[in-house]
């Protein structure tokens, strides 16, 4: 029997592992998009810079690397990168959803866990 004080396992909160791979695999995609991104000039400029696609790429594989760890039961850092990348999309909503809504959604989830 574990001790009254013991931290409740995150190992089988599947949703919250869902939700964080999901928004981390949103973020590589829109990571890849700004990389790949047509150059100035054309009809579909981004107007950022090439360097913001490699710091959303790295974010994206900061979370799943965090989902892959939540997936065995460490939740250490998962519910401050969900509440970060939900607060980082805020200002390009609506089209930020993918992120934002996953984000906040792992973020609820994980709210009591550790």
């Amino acid at each position: 029997m574990p001790p009254d004080d013991a931290l409740p396992s995150t190992s089988g909160d599947f949703p919250a592992v869902v939700a964080v791979a999901s928004a981390a695999v949103a973020l590589l995609f829109i990571g890849l998009g700004l990389l790949l991104a047509p150059t100035a000039g054309s009809p579909v400029e981004t107007g950022l810079p090439t360097s913001w696609g490699v710091v959303i790429l790295v974010c994206g594989l900061a979370g799943l690397r965090l989902a892959w760890r939540l997936q065995g039961g460490d939740a250490g850092g998962v519910r401050a990168w969900c509440v970060l990348m939900a607060l980082l999309s805020l200002p390009t909503l609506p089209y930020s959803l993918p992120v934002a809504l996953p984000a906040l959604f792992g973020a609820w989830r994980l709210w009591g866990s550790s």
